[in-house]
């Protein structure tokens, strides 16, 4: 066994060092083909994803922005820089998400490269690589890359933050600090909640303040200058709005509603949840433990201490948030790339075994790669998860579908449409894809009839009065996940006292109403 376990570990090392661009260049590949495995089908469509789609078009039409989408704070916006980096997209496209998903896709790929430098900064080359390919097939990461939003992009940002940490404290460049707080900013811009990030930040300043190198006015002005651009559309929104997020924030410290008590419970479940999707399914509790103790080890070994702090820093700096989320569902997105430390510890672990035991190594590694590609295999083509997203079965492959079948039923005459939807009675995911993929495809449009919030974003015609709609009438009924099932109810009689159901299909998670006015 020693002979075969030295025999192996000779080629990975000649391969390693021979051929490591070229190694890069394949996990490269293999990850695109990951990420675009279930492409287009697997595109989910919701309200947010509308009424980005509508304000990144506003941008190019020269609409010009300071504020982002709103977050889960009332009052507190991201960045908008998100509209302008797919606004052109969807004006190159007319309109079409499918070739913004694309683009997302690829984004998340180019993580691989920022792994690969910070696990080799950390501790070599070969745990850089076993890192890039458990990145590239994390399922976690395919979750991001197949979201059709800011939080995408999110990633590549904190991996940018923690390569320019790696580079400030293990490599001792000045320029570490610029990457540094370039990705923090970035981060901040892409999603707000990210401003967690200076908590790690602060604490490894602190801690491996000795490991600092002498930085100079000129790095400290160039640092400064590049998290102010980073963050300039924050500083804009603040003087145009009379410092509303600022307000926002003191008020949400203040009066948090019954919040003051610390949840650890959602701490656990998401440092739990990033073994499950990106190492293994199985025993996730115990996994965690045995990475925590490792950590505890290389802090004892003089040799990778400085690693065991960034990692340590950078797992529990992406959970602290967690202490204050109260929901039952702890969402993916207050954690960006904080499972990317698991990864990389992982990999470290990997790569001890493969040296020393080399069949049980790489035995190990072909279960994290199997545990991911299970779930990517049977999740995946379902769109993203409601870790990520409200409402599960919102594929955009199955609304086209629905419109396809309502303008055969109407064969070229006017019609009408209603949806029980979320938001409720929003129309602004169907507003949109009647105005892309309905008009582009048939001509025309319907109106929308009975009820609608106003000041939501949509331009379909609204008819009020029942007495003027069309006699052909649809009504889509969503995923009610995240629907109040009695307004689900009351809406549907209001609807039977006006019209009467002829015929109901399903797409997917989607029902259709064929009804026709009553006289």
């Amino acid at each position: 066994m020693k002979r075969v376990a030295k025999s192996v570990n000779v080629i990975i090392t000649r391969m390693v060092g021979e051929k490591v661009n070229w190694l890069l260049l394949i996990i490269f590949l293999v990850a695109i083909v990951v990420r675009f495995l279930y492409f287009p089908n697997d595109i989910s469509f919701t309200y947010d994803q509308a009424r980005d789609a509508f304000i990144a078009r506003e941008v190019v039409a020269g609409d010009l922005k300071i504020i982002g989408p709103p977050s889960t704070f009332e009052g507190i916006f991201h960045g908008p820089l998100y509209y302008y980096i797919v606004g052109p997209l969807y004006q190159l496209s007319n309109g079409n998400p499918e070739l913004v998903s694309a683009f997302l896709r690829i984004s998340n790929v180019l993580g691989i490269f920022l792994v690969f430098m910070i696990a080799r900064n950390l501790f070599s080359q070969r745990i850089g690589l076993i890192a890039a390919m458990l990145f590239g097939l994390s399922f976690e990461q395919t979750q991001y890359a197949i979201f059709l939003g800011h939080p995408s992009l999110a990633v590549l940002a904190v991996l940018l933050f923690y390569l320019g940490l790696t580079l400030l404290f293990i490599k001792k460049e000045r320029k570490g600090l610029i990457i540094a707080l370039f990705g923090l900013g970035l981060s901040i811009q892409f999603h707000f909640s990210l401003i967690i990030l200076f908590l790690p930040l602060s604490l490894l300043l602190f801690l491996l303040r000795k490991r600092i190198p002498l930085l100079g006015e000129k790095t400290l002005m160039k640092s400064l200058i590049v998290f102010s651009i980073a963050t300039a559309s924050y500083l804009l929104a603040e003087f145009n709005f009379n410092f509303r997020t600022i307000k926002s924030l003191v008020g949400f410290l203040l009066n948090r509603d019954g919040g003051a008590y610390l949840n650890m419970g959602n701490v656990i479940i998401v440092a739990q949840r990033f073994v499950h999707d990106n190492i293994f399914q199985a025993k996730s509790g115990w996994i965690l433990l045995v990475l925590l103790l490792v950590l505890i080890y290389l802090f004892i070994k003089k040799k990778h201490r400085i690693s065991s702090i960034i990692l340590t820093t950078w797992l529990f700096g992406s959970l602290f948030i967690y202490l204050f989320d109260h929901s039952n569902l702890p969402p993916y997105q207050y954690s960006i790339a904080g499972s990317v430390s698991l990864v990389i510890l992982t990999s470290y672990i990997l790569n001890k075994l493969i040296q020393k035991q080399s069949m049980i190594g790489l035995l190990l590694l072909g279960l994290v790669i199997s545990s991911n590609t299970h779930l990517i295999k049977n999740i995946n083509p379902g769109g993203n998860i409601v870790e990520i997203i409200v409402q599960d079965g919102m594929l955009l492959s199955k609304q086209k579908e629905v419109l396809d079948y309502i303008y055969q039923k109407t064969s070229g005459d006017k019609f009408s449409i209603g949806a029980i939807s979320n938001p409720f009675k929003v129309n602004t995911t169907w507003s949109y894809l009647f105005e892309w993929y309905g008009s582009e495809k048939y001509g025309y449009l319907p109106v929308w009839g009975g009820d609608y919030a106003e000041g939501f974003k949509g331009n379909m015609e609204i008819v009020n009065s029942r007495s003027k709609l069309p006699s052909k009438h649809f009504v889509i009924i969503e995923p009610t996940r995240g629907i109040y099932k009695p307004l689900i109810s009351k809406m549907i009689n209001e609807e039977d006292i006006f019209s009467e159901v002829l015929e109901e299909q399903s797409f997917g998670k989607f029902k259709i109403q064929f009804r026709q006015k009553k006289h």
